[in-house]
């Protein structure tokens, strides 16, 4: 990562501030409070969104325009341009954007490089660095205060910073991922001995497959032989059954057509019979023929006789409605002449009573209103004399009719009446005797056609029974009951021969499949024996691989064979040239009280006769001294690894060092080569002279401006 150029706006003391960063050692110097620290922070802050002050990244809020806080920071990495841009609003709300230089068929322009919230675009920034904040600032950055940090940590802060540095934590990922996948292997490995002892067993449970698949098969051919021998016999004894149940079927047909000859020989005997019976039925009826016509003769005299008894029936029926009528006729008149009375009476008291009295209240009735009541009374008793004479008028006249109408009822018509039934039947029956006669002539007839057909089927029983003879005969000689027999053995044998075959052949296969089980395994226990020799090897293999990747392995040769030779030279290389009497030396192995070893990283300094001193024996610019020589070592180490190409070193206000120390310090950085960019803060006016390009920014009213350089910015005052 080299930067080029830097932007800001509102931030800190900087109202505006357009900075090219050319290649090479460029010392930032001023007075203090000039806004030097401002721009080295501004570059973290761009790349990480982190600094010093954080709170205080923003410029004043009395500022009128309100307008928001920018940083934005272009570099080059692996030859591309790249710009990180992060803005603070009034409010105090974040962004932050990641673009990279793309280059078009016919333009080139800005165009994004990551998307997604601020924790995702800084995930982006440090994938693509390949550096984190915390390695920025423990080597690239060395912020004012901040050069003894890797000095004052302890020996376990130390040790795991310069892990983290040399990203010893991916050999630890590694070791990790090995073990995992040693374990793996181990139980594969187990998994695949105890198939192996598995497949040994299988293999002695069917070592005799081979020798029962030929036994079986042997076997199955006996039996395929004799099948084929009982299906010969079957095929004769079914023929000779065959012949044996055709002579059955012909004495059958022989029997039912025998059956049938005398079932029509019945029949024609019984037709015989049936129509003779007729005959003499018939012939009977017309022996009673003169009866009958005498019976008929009968019928007109029963028909006056029955009229005649059901004109007395009627007479008397009517004698018994006009008893009724003039019984009623009494009692009516009856009850109409009681009621007259009985109002002719009180009429008769109401006319001779001079004081009457009300019958409800016994108050004493007035002559008008008993006026009123005797009037009533007579138009009463006048309407049940006038209803008395009404009823008693039709009574005479009622009893001359029932004088001429008889006394005694009619004898019952129920005899007249059964002869008459019997005299119509009679005639009838007459006009049914002709019929008779014709019906008996047919009769006749078809005694005489029904006598033929009789004969004609007692021939045909003959002929019937005698070809049932000759077929009981051809049964006989084929012994039908003996053929089913020997077919039911034949069938048995063959059955069995078949059943005795299907064994065969159910144990032939099971014996194939025993002897696939048998070859499978060999096969299979040939493969796990070739896999569990691959699983040893790759186990064995993963073994060292995870010895080598352990903390004891490859991170201690990469951090004892190279990084801290490497850092030692470089820094001892750097305290030669800062003018310093004594060498460092870092120690990774150190001994508790107890004896017992243990990792760490001390640095113990070495005068130039063999002396050794602890860090805090030296003066604060010995000190320094050391701070930075192993800082610087330390940003190298960086540099110069492989996938990170950090080639960028800042340094703020290095304290504790004297001109003669910071005219060294210019010296040593204007020898770096690892870095296109290095940035050197201080407001000693003695190194304008040490540097090519010097940055001078002094505090005016209005805020830091730049002098010195073609390009300025102007800002608010910090």
């Amino acid at each position: 990562m080299i930067p080029t150029s830097l932007s800001l706006t509102n931030f800190r003391s900087w109202r505006q501030l357009d900075l090219d960063l050319r290649q090479g050692v460029h010392a930032l110097t001023g007075p203090n409070g000039a806004g030097k620290s401002s721009i080295l922070t501004a570059v973290e802050y761009a790349l990480y969104g982190r600094a010093q002050g954080a709170a205080r990244l923003a410029t004043r809020t009395d500022d009128p325009a309100s307008a928001p806080t920018t940083v934005e920071l272009e570099f080059e990495h692996r030859g591309d341009s790249y710009r990180a841009r992060r803005t603070i609003t009034p409010k105090g709300a974040q962004k932050v954007d990641l673009e990279k230089w793309t280059w078009r068929t016919h333009s080139a322009s800005w165009e994004p490089y990551a998307a997604g919230g601020v924790r995702d675009i800084q995930d982006a920034i440090d994938t693509l660095l390949g550096v984190d904040a915390t390695i920025f600032r423990a080597t690239s950055y060395i912020a004012q205060g901040d050069a003894s940090n890797f000095t004052a940590a302890d020996r376990a802060d130390r040790r795991r910073l310069l892990a983290r540095v040399l990203r010893l934590d991916d050999w630890q990922e590694r070791h990790e991922h090995a073990r995992d996948d040693r374990r793996d292997l181990e139980l594969q490995y187990r998994s695949l001995n105890d198939e192996h002892d598995r497949l040994r067993l299988d293999l002695q449970a069917t070592s005799g497959a081979r020798d029962r698949a030929r036994e079986c098969n042997q076997a199955v051919e006996d039996a395929r032989r004799a099948v084929t021998d009982t299906g010969h016999l079957l095929n004769l004894v079914e023929t000779a059954l065959a012949e044996a149940r055709d002579a059955k079927h012909r004495r059958d047909q022989a029997h039912v057509v025998w059956a049938s000859a005398r079932e029509h020989a019945r029949r024609q005997a019984a037709a015989c019979a049936t129509v003779q019976a007729d005959i003499d039925r018939l012939t009977e009826r017309l022996d009673q023929r003169d009866h009958t016509l005498l019976l008929a003769d009968q019928v007109p005299v029963l028909e006056a006789d029955l009229a005649a008894r059901a004109a007395e029936r009627e007479r008397w029926h009517e004698r018994v409605r006009v008893q009724d009528e003039l019984d009623r006729g009494h009692d009516e008149h009856a009850r109409l002449n009681q009621a007259a009375e009985t109002a002719h009476r009180a009429l008769v008291k109401a006319r001779v009573d001079t004081d009457p009295e009300c019958p409800t209240c016994g108050q004493h009735v007035r002559d008008d209103a008993h006026t009123r009541t005797i009037l009533a009374l007579e138009r009463e008793w006048q309407r049940a004399c006038e209803a008395a004479l009404a009823a008693a008028a039709p009574l005479p006249e009622l009893a001359r009719r029932l004088a001429a109408l008889p006394t005694e009822p009619p004898e019952p018509a129920d005899t007249i009446e059964a002869r008459l039934r019997t005299a119509r039947s009679a005639v009838a029956e007459v006009a049914a005797l002709d019929e008779v006669a014709r019906e008996l002539d047919s009769r006749h007839h078809q005694l005489s056609i029904a006598e033929t057909e009789r004969r004609n089927a007692d021939n045909a029983l003959e002929q019937a029974a005698s070809l049932l003879a000759h077929a009981d005969e051809q049964l006989a000689e084929h012994d039908l009951a003996g053929r089913e027999r020997d077919h039911t053995d034949a069938r048995d044998h063959a059955d069995r021969a078949r059943a005795t075959e299907i064994q065969a052949e159910r144990d032939l296969a099971a014996a194939a499949q025993l002897l696939r089980r048998h070859v499978e395994t060999e096969q299979r226990l040939r493969t796990v024996t070739a896999d569990l020799a691959d699983v040893a090897h790759r186990s064995l293999v993963l073994q060292h691989v995870e010895r080598a990747f352990s903390p004891a392995g490859i991170p201690t040769l990469i951090l004892e064979n190279q990084a801290i030779p490497q850092i030692e030279a470089e820094a001892n290389r750097i305290l030669h040239d800062l003018g310093a009497g004594y060498q460092v030396e870092l120690r990774t192995q150190a001994v508790t009280q107890s004896g017992r070893p243990v990792d760490a990283l001390d640095i113990v300094v070495r005068t130039m006769d063999g002396h050794e001193a602890t860090y805090e024996d030296h003066s604060g610019g010995e000190r320094t001294r050391i701070d930075l020589a192993l800082r610087i070592a330390l940003a190298r180490l960086l540099a110069t690894r492989h996938g990170t190409q950090l080639r960028y070193l800042a340094i703020d206000e290095p304290d504790g060092l004297d001109a003669q120390g910071m005219q060294a310090l210019a010296r040593v950085l204007t020898g770096l080569n690892e870095w296109d960019v290095i940035l050197l803060v201080s407001h000693h006016p003695d190194l304008q002279g040490s540097f090519d390009q010097v940055i001078t920014i002094e505090k005016t009213r209005d805020g830091s401006r730049l002098t010195g350089r073609d390009r300025e910015g102007e800002g608010v005052a910090a």
